[in-house]
């Protein structure tokens, strides 16, 4: 991605895997908070896939995501 100065970010992809949790869909963006503070200044993640593992004893949730700049 180039961004809007003279500067280029790389595209990011992040997949995270967490406790069972609901409330994302195709299409949102989230931010992070452990980003460097220039890359978190300038990148969102954009959700591209959400996939729910549920078992006896667990619930996990894996989110995909690919940055776009703001």
């Amino acid at each position: 991605f180039p961004s809007h100065d003279s500067e280029t970010v790389m595209p990011f992809q992040l997949s995270v895997t967490v406790t069972g949790i609901g409330g994302f869909a195709f299409g949102q963006l989230v931010t992070l908070d452990r980003l460097p503070g220039t890359l978190k200044s300038k990148i969102n993640y954009q959700v591209t896939a959400v996939e729910h593992s549920i078992t006896p004893d667990d619930w996990t949730t894996k989110i995909n995501t690919v940055g776009r700049l703001k």
